[in-house]
């Protein structure tokens, strides 16, 4: 493969990463890239370092964390509401 080629595969390739591995890639573009990271030094470790992470952050438990909105919400109403009140004349 000649330099500009196999540059412009790697650039192809590097940009369609997170797109293959959410599963986002048609079956030949999928089939492209993995022969792609099969034999370039920079997208194959690439490739399986996200792999990794993908997968390990998945597998993590919902944590359920609670709404925080609730408490938000009480706060502002019980603050005196600043909204209603026209400038005076120092404020404008």
């Amino acid at each position: 493969m000649a330099p500009i080629r196999e540059w412009a595969e790697h650039r192809w390739a590097r940009r369609r990463l997170s797109d293959y591995i959410d599963d986002e890639l048609p079956p030949r573009a999928r089939r492209r890239l993995r022969v792609h990271a099969d034999v370039c030094p920079d997208c194959g470790p690439t490739l399986r370092s996200l792999n990794r992470v993908v997968h390990g952050l998945r597998a993590l438990p919902d944590v359920g964390r609670p709404s925080i909105a609730p408490s938000v919400i009480s706060r502002y109403r019980a603050e005196p509401s600043t909204w209603d009140r026209s400038p005076s004349r120092g404020e404008r």
